[in-house]
């Protein structure tokens, strides 16, 4: 079987870099693109002359080719990060050779590993290339989507208002940036679907012509909205907020006509009223 050198170069260019993308984006590493290349150069060149060496040669020098890959391509301040580093480069790298494989089964590609995989099957190697890319933008997606998921549940709250006798569960995100005040109480500011559910005899209309609103303490003030706009914010007193077994009395709340589904929650509270309330 012949093996075209510029095939195992391509190769082992493109996935030993998007492996060590990889790793980078898992572990949250800062890494230079320069040294990200200098590694991926690294491993490339021993593949190019691992062919020709026994097999319990390579067996042996390929963790150490990986220590290397990941000192050139990472820098590393403590051993628990240089060894959880090590463990996803050999992780990420079996997803990636465990999707080529799987390809194979598949298409019903004949193959057997040696030192490497071979192909018996004349098979382009943009293919193989174009699984690696492909797992790889699926694993920067799935790692961006759990931080994100992460960081806003640790930012959520379960609370409850109450007004007029009727409750209302509900999920909050925690806006550190979030200074608004009437009278002196935090404002919570919630959007029209829960405003809907507490004050069901509320027009639409109604707020939308700013006209007077039949809700205790309710009146319009003028904020300004992060993109430094000015607008008017209907804001008015339930009877109370429990967070976090807390009870907030007369708490003030705030209608915004925008949803928050990029928050995953129903309303927005400010880090200062968590100070507030009486354990319940």
């Amino acid at each position: 079987m012949v093996v075209w050198i510029e095939d195992v170069i391509i190769d082992n260019m493109v996935i030993d870099t998007l492996i060590l993308l990889s790793v980078k984006n898992i572990a949250k590493l800062n890494a230079k693109k320069w040294r990200i290349f200098i590694s991926t150069l690294f491993g490339t060149t021993i593949a190019i002359i691992s062919p020709v060496l026994p097999s319990f040669i390579n067996l042996i020098i390929k963790p150490f080719v990986a220590v290397v890959m990941i000192i050139l391509a990472f820098d590393l301040k403590t051993w628990k990060k240089f060894f959880a580093t090590y463990f996803l480069f050999f992780l990420t790298t079996f997803v990636f050779g465990g999707a080529s494989i799987g390809l194979c089964e598949m298409l019903g590609i004949k193959y057997k590993l040696e030192s490497g995989v071979s192909y018996q099957n004349q098979i382009p190697i943009g293919v193989i290339m174009l699984v690696c890319v492909f797992v790889y933008f699926c694993l920067k997606n799935a790692i961006k989507f759990c931080f994100s998921r992460h960081k806003i549940d640790n930012l959520q709250y379960k609370i409850t208002i109450i007004n007029n006798e009727k409750k209302c569960d509900i999920t909050a995100f925690l806006d550190t940036g979030n200074c608004l005040y009437h009278n002196n109480m935090p404002i919570t500011i919630i959007n029209y679907e829960i405003f809907n559910k507490i004050c069901p005899k509320i027009k639409f209309e109604d707020i939308l012509l700013k006209r007077k609103i039949d809700l205790p303490c309710a009146e319009y003030i003028e904020i300004e909205s992060l993109e430094n706009m000015k607008q008017n914010l209907l804001v008015f007193q339930v009877d109370s907020l429990v967070i976090e077994n807390k009870k907030i009395n007369n708490a003030v709340l705030g209608l915004s006509l925008k949803n928050f589904s990029n928050l995953q929650s129903d309303a927005i509270i400010s880090k200062s009223i968590l100070e507030l309330g009486e354990t319940t």
